[in-house]
């Protein structure tokens, strides 16, 4: 099932994905995105082609398009462009005149990694990968898919891809030649720091399931469950890892929505119902009809107040939130387990978070912060809260048009102020993990 008839089916299950870790098996860097729902009827063709004719409805507005359009194909030297690029760049040129980084435009390649980010599903080589000068290195394999089985280590620089060398190209080529269906292979040149020349390893790509929730019990019996991304399988495992933690006999939970950039605004409101009671009030709010005082609220931070004496140097007194004043927004509801899940509302809750806790993760943080029912540990969230409807076209692609506002239940402003954690703490650069630490603590002391 294609993610147009699951979207269609699920009605009100939009998506708002926000920072996602720019990693070889599916992922999309094209901006922090939110989908809403798909649109109906909006299947559209290439509006011309730079021989033909221009349709008559652009030719007032788009009146020096029009005519270089036809320009390039009369007079261009090395050729009229062909396939669907020029239409692809004139749309994202488009787009980019609204100075909205979330009204966007996806090139097919694009949105099919939303789909396999989504989903959690992907047929390639199990590898996660990030950019660091030049180079493509594996920050590490996934447990059990052909790179793990192969040997494949964290730190591995990935040189050549059947030959080809890959230092210095981009995310989407580098997926195009790893990424395939499952039983085919590809031959990898990697170099291991330390060692000598690059060594050669035949893959043979799998079907791959990332799971999006993990669980580990930490001293005095406290459960971290850290979550990578609201999918379609999120709330299903985190149940399951729940009622793992409650056999364990875990006496708090750490929540960790560090670096998690959203995903289905139906798995926030579900992950709420699981640690908050739906009869205490809303999940999120929505405003469409406020977006004068919306805008103008995107360029008015509020400042932290000053640290008043003996206050410890790892609590800051969270800054005034931004509320958007209007008294139509709309109310989406908490919703609670259904047969199969759990409610954890007994357990005492801290929840990590930073500067990748984006969108729908903002949404659940934002609930549990204006009901009292956990406390925000690590830096401060990214601020995306804006809603996108979703239009996907017959060849692939898909553009996103910003159409409203996510605010939370007390109608805080999330888009570009973000949300603050009650205990504010940095990690620091040697990779120690001091905001775990401090959630810890905090933990033990509920």
């Amino acid at each position: 099932m294609n993610l147009l008839r699951r979207l269609s089916s699920w009605g009100r299950r939009y998506l708002a994905v926000g920072l996602v870790v720019i990693v070889a098996l599916g992922s999309f860097n094209a901006g922090l995105l939110t989908e809403r729902y798909r649109q109906g009827g909006n299947e559209a063709g290439a509006a011309s082609d730079p021989n033909g004719q221009v349709p008559p409805e652009f030719r007032a507005e788009f009146e020096n398009f029009v005519q270089v359009w036809q320009l390039v194909g009369r007079e261009y030297y090395y050729g009229t462009p062909t396939g669907r690029q020029p239409d692809w760049a004139a749309t994202r040129g488009l787009l980019s005149t609204l100075g909205d980084d979330y009204t966007v435009f996806l090139e097919p390649v694009q949105q099919q990694g939303v789909r396999e980010q989504m989903s959690g599903d992907y047929e390639g080589i199990g590898v996660y990968l990030e950019a660091q000068e030049g180079r493509w290195i594996v920050s590490s394999p996934i447990k059990e898919s052909p790179a793990d089985k192969a040997g494949i280590r964290a730190r591995d620089i990935i040189v050549h891809v059947d030959g080809r060398e890959v230092g210095g190209t981009t995310l989407e080529d580098l997926q195009k030649l790893l990424r395939g269906k499952a039983g085919t292979t590809v031959r990898l040149s990697v170099q291991r720091p330390g060692e000598g020349e690059p060594r050669e390893v035949e893959l043979t790509r799998a079907a791959i399931n990332i799971p999006s929730v993990r669980l580990q019990m930490l001293p005095g019996e406290i459960a971290l469950l850290s979550v990578s991304v609201f999918g379609d399988k999120t709330i299903a495992q985190l149940d399951g890892e729940l009622k793992n933690a409650r056999a364990a006999g875990a006496k708090g939970i750490i929540l960790d929505l560090r670096n998690n950039g959203g995903g289905w605004v139906q798995a926030a409101q579900e992950m709420i119902g699981r640690f908050v009671d739906p009869a205490v009030g809303p999940a999120l709010l929505e405003d469409k009809d406020n977006g004068a005082q919306a805008k103008a609220l995107l360029y008015t931070p509020t400042p932290a107040p000053a640290v008043g004496p003996g206050t410890p140097t790892a609590v800051v007194p969270t800054p005034t939130q931004a509320t958007l004043k209007a008294t139509n927004q709309k109310q989406d509801p908490i919703v609670g387990p259904q047969e199969g899940g759990i409610a954890v509302y007994d357990l005492p809750l801290v929840v990590l978070i930073n500067g990748g806790t984006a969108s729908a993760s903002e949404i659940v943080v934002g609930a549990l912060q204006d009901y009292r029912r956990a406390t925000m540990v690590g830096t401060s969230t990214f601020g995306k809260g804006s809603i996108q409807a979703v239009h996907e076209f017959k060849d692939g692609s898909s553009a996103r048009i910003t159409i409203a506002q996510w605010l939370t239940p007390q109608g805080r402003v999330i888009q570009k102020h973000g949300l603050h954690p009650e205990i504010v703490v940095e990690n620091p650069p040697d990779g120690s993990d001091l905001q775990l630490a401090r959630a810890l603590e905090e933990a033990k002391k509920k």
